[in-house]
């Protein structure tokens, strides 16, 4: 739902946010408050389990109309206070009541804090920062007492000038450890023991395991026998783990959409993708459920978009975010005018299904199932554009929303193809083929080949028009190993598809 201009300039803050009932003070249910607020009707986002909806008019401004620019993260404390950092301002840290009323400002002189995270240390509760604009993490009182900084870690040896280090993000280990990704400077992950002393580093810039383009945000990873480290590697579109000590553990999950932060709830990760939306991860780390999707490329990731455009339960630049103690979503933009969003988390009885993923997963039993999720993808050539670490995406995807924009980029050539090998020959019944929608004139032509040797084709489809998505039925009697969509006319293009499906036995 798109507010016009009057209703914005109304609220507090200019964009709906999302509540919870029943933690701590009680959200607003008094409509005469919520109208005064700019309220209007709520809008839900995600499904199944895994749904949310709004609360418009959630969060006040401590100064003036607008929260000023963010481009920081929310943390959470034992008693539900949120603390938001701010970019813009007399103070850094502005303090709320889970009922979206301003509490209090904090810590001046710490504008510009880029990530905050909320730490228990013997029953009382801290937080740590990363202030980006100082150049250095500190450690807080929930009353904004600093109790320490560090600055540049010269003794490391990876920087010859302070000022080629920029730290976006803190992570603290049950043992007092701190962890500090240095993700707009040099790439590295500094380790610090519980008193501040300098012990290692690891990473550094890089496409490889281990390495990153951007080590945006950390956080200690609760689930499993022991803690770990997953730390944001957002330019290489991925989550990377580690152990405690810094030791690679695996690439978590690829083809997101520039992951900024993580927060988990149980066995459930949610993260902040800059590129307009949110998505929450399993216990395998493999996409359920996406929240706020923006379908206007040009406003994702784009600081500048402005209030009159904004719409309900869809993000433009997801940047911090966490869950609180009840499972609700606190996020928090990259936006020139301050966007928070609150988002309630909704029963399953009250949440949408999910959509069919498409016609032949709803008709099993003629069409089979979906084969194609552990098939090896090749393509003709690669470019610029493309990023091998998500070529997977295009088979591994639990749905074509949690696909990439598109799953891989050949060069401009004639006759470019994507190859999935299925591992054995098998009945094939049936195949869908999502398209990249930005240029999707690109596929015009695309045919299905199918193989069993992968030497010798034949063509299981006539040459296709420009779609955005093709669902294909195949003739019976179609067993093959390899599977083949190729560009059948002799005009030089590109071919990027975002997601393929396998059907058969």
């Amino acid at each position: 739902m798109r507010y016009p201009a009057c209703i914005l300039s109304a609220c507090l803050l200019l964009t709906p946010a999302w509540g919870h009932p029943d933690h701590g003070s009680d959200l607003p249910n008094d409509v005469s408050l919520l109208l005064q607020r700019g309220v209007a009707e709520r809008a839900v986002t995600g499904w199944g389990a895994h749904a949310y909806a709004t609360v418009p008019g959630w969060c006040q401004p401590p100064e003036g109309e607008y929260l000023g620019a963010t481009h920081g993260s929310i943390a959470v404390d034992a008693d539900g206070l949120i603390y938001a950092s701010l970019d813009s301002g007399t103070f850094g840290i502005a303090v709320y009541h889970p009922d979206g009323t301003f509490a209090r400002g904090m810590g001046e002189g710490y504008v510009g804090t880029h990530h905050l995270t909320y730490v228990e240390e013997d029953g009382t509760g801290y937080l740590y920062g990363a202030h980006l604009a100082g150049k250095r993490v500190f450690k807080m009182t929930l009353d904004g007492e600093v109790l320490w900084t560090l600055g540049c870690p010269m003794d490391s040896g990876k920087y010859s000038d302070p000022n080629q280090y920029n730290p976006t993000a803190v992570a603290v280990g049950p043992d007092g450890r701190v962890y500090v990704v240095d993700g707009y400077g040099q790439n590295w992950v500094h380790v610090y023991d519980a008193e501040q002393n300098y012990v290692a580093s690891f990473g550094g810039r890089g496409a490889g395991d281990g390495q990153f383009q951007t080590c945006h945000g950390i956080a200690v990873d609760p689930r499993g026998d022991e803690p770990t480290l997953l730390v944001c590697d957002r330019e290489s579109r991925r989550l990377q783990r580690f152990t405690m000590d810094g030791d690679f553990v695996g690439v978590t999950t690829t083809g997101l959409y520039r992951p900024c932060a993580v927060s988990f709830h149980g066995e459930f990760v949610a993260v902040a993708e800059l590129a307009g939306r949110v998505v929450i991860l399993d216990g395998n780390d493999q996409p359920v459920s996406v929240l706020g999707d923006n379908p206007v490329d040009s406003r994702r990731a784009n600081f500048g978009v402005e209030p009159a455009v904004w719409e309900e339960a869809v993000f433009n630049a997801p940047h911090g975010l966490t869950f609180d103690q009840d499972g609700n979503l606190l996020v928090m933009e990259w936006n020139r005018w301050g966007r928070i969003t609150f988002l309630e988390h909704l029963p399953e009885s009250e949440a949408p299904e999910a959509p069919a993923v498409d016609t032949f997963a709803a008709d099993p039993e003629t069409y089979g199932q979906w084969i194609s999720r552990d098939a090896t993808v090749t393509i003709s050539t690669t470019s610029e554009w493309d990023t091998p670490g998500q070529h997977g995406q295009l088979v591994q995807a639990n749905r074509p929303e949690f696909a990439p924009g598109y799953a891989f980029h050949t060069a401009e050539q004639a006759h470019p193809w994507v190859q999935l090998d299925l591992g054995e020959e098998r009945a094939v019944t049936a195949v869908s083929v999502w398209n990249r929608a930005e240029v999707a004139e690109r596929a015009d032509g695309l045919e299905l080949q199918v193989s069993s040797d992968g030497v010798h084709w034949d063509s299981a489809t006539e040459a296709l028009g420009t779609a955005g998505l093709w669902e294909l039925a195949l003739p019976a009697g179609i067993e093959a190993r390899y599977l083949r969509l190729r560009v059948a006319h002799d005009t030089p293009t590109f071919l990027h598809l975002r997601y393929i499906r396998v059907y058969g036995e």
